[in-house]
């Protein structure tokens, strides 16, 4: 064998890029989440189908033991590294072309079966899951609904309620807190140690107020309360990024061990609201495009019916080989 002990092959299959590589025996397919590999050397059977706007390549091959296993990669039809990709491998194994043949009889041969409609909502599903995940504290805290009112005091001694849906009676230090005005209209973010009344930097900081959107505008409005309400952000990954923890020490805060973030005005309501939005959207998506992918395959079934295999005709391959 002349071939390179890696080639590389990438072509677009819906919104996803595929990523094929030989990685000396090995095939490595990367679909978004999804990876697919395979023993080069021991392909036993390779088949292309062409329908509609899709393409599909199985490939077959024998464990050790003799068991037979697939592996299956889509592409969007007519993407020229895709047809690459297939005459790459059948350059290194020519006998396993099965194109020749029905999709049914292909199938067969390899102890396989048609996932007209199934990959595309399966890896889209993977994504909502994902997604979920990325969401979790927003799910978590908007199944929060209780509620305490805590002193400032109280939270530096190490108290805390069993909810994260604070009111807590303290002061702002504006001085000695972070402030990004935004791109336009006055508003943007803040940063604010939250203190008790005579405070000093020398003190340690066991909170910090976050604030966002229009109430930043008015910081002297903000400055003036005396009783903050919010949610504790610390589920999970929450908290105050590294970066802000510098930035605050920059500007002379000694904060405590582990210091809280104050997310000022978030409810458990508009955390659930948002992540209903998102996943509610995907899944209406995700339906979408399993109906749309059901119709497409019924009418491609029906119609396989009445015309011969969409591939040309090649030599079978030898079962054991």
């Amino acid at each position: 064998m002349n071939e390179p002990s890696e080639q590389v092959f990438r072509f677009k299959y819906s919104v996803f890029t595929v990523d094929v590589r030989f990685d000396g025996p090995i095939l490595l397919a990367r679909t978004g989440v999804r990876t697919v590999t395979a023993p080069l050397e021991r392909l036993s059977a390779l088949y292309v189908r062409t329908e509609g706007d899709s393409s599909e390549l199985v490939l077959a091959w024998r464990t050790d033991k003799g068991r037979h296993k697939r592996a299956r990669i889509f592409a969007d039809a007519h993407e020229p590294e895709f047809a690459r990709l297939v005459d790459a491998l059948l350059a290194r194994k020519p006998g396993i072309d099965l194109r020749g043949l029905s999709p049914a009889k292909a199938y067969a041969q390899m102890g396989a079966r048609e996932l007209d409609g199934v990959v595309l909502p399966a890896v889209m599903a993977v994504a909502m899951l994902l997604v979920a995940f990325m969401f979790g504290p927003l799910i978590v805290h908007g199944f929060d609904r209780d509620h305490a009112e805590v002193t400032i005091e109280q939270l530096a001694s190490g108290e805390r309620p069993a909810t994260d849906n604070l009111s807590v009676r303290g002061k702002l230090a504006l001085e000695h807190g972070l402030i990004d005005p935004g791109k336009s209209g006055g508003e943007g973010s803040v940063w604010l140690p939250l203190v008790p009344e005579g405070w000093t930097p020398e003190a340690p900081v066991a909170v910090v107020l976050h604030a966002q959107g229009r109430v930043t505008a008015d910081l002297d409005a903000l400055v003036a309360r005396d009783v903050y309400s919010g949610i504790v952000r610390d589920v999970w990954w929450e908290g105050l990024d590294d970066r802000r923890v510098r930035a605050l020490a920059e500007r002379g805060v000694r904060l405590a061990d582990a210091p809280l973030l104050l997310d000022y005005g978030a409810t458990p309501g508009a955390d659930l609201g948002i992540v209903g939005v998102v996943l509610g959207l995907m899944a209406l998506i995700l339906f979408a495009v399993a109906v749309g992918l059901n119709r497409q395959t019924r009418k491609l079934r029906s119609a396989r019916m009445h015309r011969p295999a969409l591939n040309r005709p090649a030599q079978r391959p030898d079962d054991d080989d």
